[in-house]
């Protein structure tokens, strides 16, 4: 079970990333800079702000690009200056992911929004989990039922959001897994959660949502 946690956080986590920076020819420039890695981390949640229950742990970082029939933004006008990512489990097997990312300007991190965070962006998130299912092993068997893009609580200047449901099977075990990204867009950065639950989407999504634009610059 903890696997399966850990492989729709990792699966929606990349697409989430590649929504807002995947390295292709239409990526964004990255150019780090102290003053924006400050802000990206200031931006991303917190142990204090989830509770005991709520544990850190490391993922593999992934550049990868993200690739989709009908999909490929050409954000290579924008520049990223600040990058970075947290990540917890709870005790129950949900999962967030918290990754914020800090552009050159204002203007920068508006047009990668309205470029990046489409409706067009539901069916590649499908595709990539889907693609990313057919290669587990171990008795685990899953497949998406449904993404779409949903209706986006209001949060910083921009938002938007999208839900992935997944049936899964292990051994003689049937759930369903639901994937849920919302992105948030307030000054020069955007932010992306991704809230991964078993059987039910993990509560309180929008205050999460609120902690995190609220340290968004």
């Amino acid at each position: 079970m903890r696997r399966l946690a850990l492989l729709l956080a990792v699966v929606v986590g990349i697409s989430a990333a590649g929504a807002l920076a995947a390295r292709n020819p239409h990526a964004e420039k990255l150019r780090l800079t102290p003053e924006g890695k400050r802000l990206a981390k200031r931006a991303v949640l917190r142990s204090s702000d989830l509770g005991p229950d709520w544990t850190p742990i490391s993922l593999p970082s992934d550049d990868s690009s993200l690739t989709c029939p009908g999909f490929d933004p050409d954000l290579s006008a924008f520049t990223i200056n600040g990058k970075a990512t947290a990540t917890y489990v709870h005790s129950a097997l949900a999962q967030i992911s918290s990754t914020a990312e800090v552009y050159a300007s204002r203007a920068q991190a508006a047009g990668d929004f309205k470029a990046g965070a489409r409706p067009q962006l539901a069916a590649c998130l499908r595709h990539v989990m889907d693609a990313a299912f057919r290669r587990t092993t171990g008795g685990l068997e899953a497949s998406v039922v449904s993404s779409r893009m949903v209706q986006a609580p209001r949060l910083g200047e921009r938002s938007a959001a999208y839900r992935v449901i997944s049936k899964v099977r292990v051994n003689s075990l049937a759930l369903r897994a639901y994937s849920d990204l919302l992105v948030v867009q307030r000054g020069r950065t955007i932010a992306a959660l991704v809230f991964t639950g078993i059987d039910d989407p993990v509560p309180s999504q929008t205050t999460y949502g609120r902690i995190v634009a609220a340290r968004m610059r």
